[in-house]
C-alpha cells in the first residue's frame, strides 16, 4: 500500500513539474517566435532605416543579460543613431528612450554624449511624458534633481490608466514614495481577463505595461493577490499571443497588432522572466 501510495505521490509531482516546464516553454516559444520573425522590423538604424522600438531594445537587454545569444538579428550604426540623438528634443520622450537604451545595453561603455544631453536639460524642457524622462535619467544616472521633481507630480494626471500606473511603477522603483495612486488605478482596470485598455475591454498593451511595472515592484503578476482574488496577468497576456511571435491587442482581433501589443508584449513576457530568473524587483527600463 505504502509503495502504490509513493508510486502515485511521484507521478502527480512529475505532472505538476510538466505543467510548469510547459508552461515555461511556451513563453520560451513565444519570445522566440518574435525574435524570428519581427525583431529586425524593431531594432534597425542606419542613416536610410530608422526602426527604434524602446520596449524591444530594452528587451533585448534583459535576455543578452540572462546569456541569451541573439547574434545577427538586429544592426545599429551606433554613430548615425548619436548623430540624430543630438538633435532630438525632450518634446517626445519615447524617441529619447530608444536611443537611451541602445547606450545603456548594447554600447555600455560609448555613452558619455548622451549623458551630457540629458544633464543638461531642466524643469520647463519636460512638456509631456515625465514618467519617460524619469526612466530615462534614471538609467542613465544623471540629472537626480530634475528626476525627483519630476517624480514628486507623477501622481497628478489628467489621463490616469492602467498603462500610466504600470509607466509609473518602473519610473518610481527606486524612490520611497507612496505608490497607492498607482496601484488604485492599476485595480480599477483589472480583470480575469486581463487589464482593461482605453475601449474598456482586456487589452494585451494595458496587460503588458502592467506586468513591467509589477515585476519593477518585486510582485509577481501571475500570482497577483487584491483581497481574496488571484489574478493571472501572465496567462491573459498569452491569450493574445499569435503563433508566429505577434500578439492581438483586444482577444476579438484578427489581425496582430505590429505597432504596440506586439512590442510591449515581448517586452513583457521579457521582464517576467528575468524576474523569476533574478527571483527580486526587475527594472526593464
Amino acid at each position: 500500500m505504502k509503495k502504490i501510495s509513493l508510486i502515485i505521490l511521484t507521478a502527480f509531482f512529475i505532472l505538476i513539474l510538466i505543467g510548469c516546464q510547459k508552461e515555461d516553454t511556451s513563453i520560451e516559444k513565444q519570445l522566440n517566435a518574435f525574435i524570428d520573425n519581427y525583431l529586425s522590423d524593431y531594432v534597425q538604424y542606419d542613416e536610410t532605416n530608422k526602426k527604434l522600438d524602446y520596449h524591444v531594445v530594452s528587451a533585448l537587454g534583459a535576455l543578452q543579460a540572462s546569456g541569451k545569444k541573439i547574434e545577427n538579428a538586429y544592426s545599429i550604426d551606433k554613430v548615425a543613431l548619436e548623430a540624430d540623438f543630438n538633435v532630438l528634443t525632450l518634446e517626445y520622450p519615447t524617441s529619447y528612450l530608444a536611443a537611451v537604451m541602445v547606450f545603456k545595453y548594447l554600447f555600455p561603455f560609448e555613452s558619455n554624449a548622451i549623458k551630457e544631453k540629458l544633464s543638461s536639460y531642466q524643469r520647463e524642457d519636460i512638456l509631456y511624458s515625465q514618467n519617460y524622462v524619469v526612466l530615462m535619467l534614471d538609467a542613465m544616472d544623471v540629472n537626480a534633481t530634475l528626476s525627483k521633481s519630476l517624480v514628486e507630480g507623477l501622481e497628478n494626471t489628467d489621463y490616469p490608466s492602467a498603462d500610466y500606473a504600470g509607466i509609473c511603477l518602473m519610473a518610481t522603483s527606486s524612490y520611497d514614495i507612496n505608490k497607492d495612486v498607482f496601484y488604485n488605478m492599476i485595480h480599477e482596470n483589472l480583470t480575469v481577463d486581463g487589464i482593461n485598455g482605453y475601449m474598456g475591454t482586456p487589452s494585451a498593451s494595458s496587460t503588458a505595461c502592467v506586468i513591467m511595472g509589477l515585476v519593477s515592484a518585486g510582485l509577481d503578476p501571475n500570482q497577483y493577490q487584491v483581497g481574496t482574488m488571484t489574478y493571472h496577468l501572465v496567462d491573459n497576456l498569452m491569450s493574445f499571443a499569435n503563433i508566429d511571435g505577434s500578439f492581438k491587442e483586444s482577444i476579438s482581433d484578427q489581425n496582430p497588432d505590429l505597432s504596440y501589443a506586439t512590442p510591449q508584449s515581448f517586452a513583457a513576457l521579457c521582464a517576467y522572466q528575468a524576474f523569476l530568473q533574478t527571483k527580486k524587483p526587475y527594472l526593464l527600463f
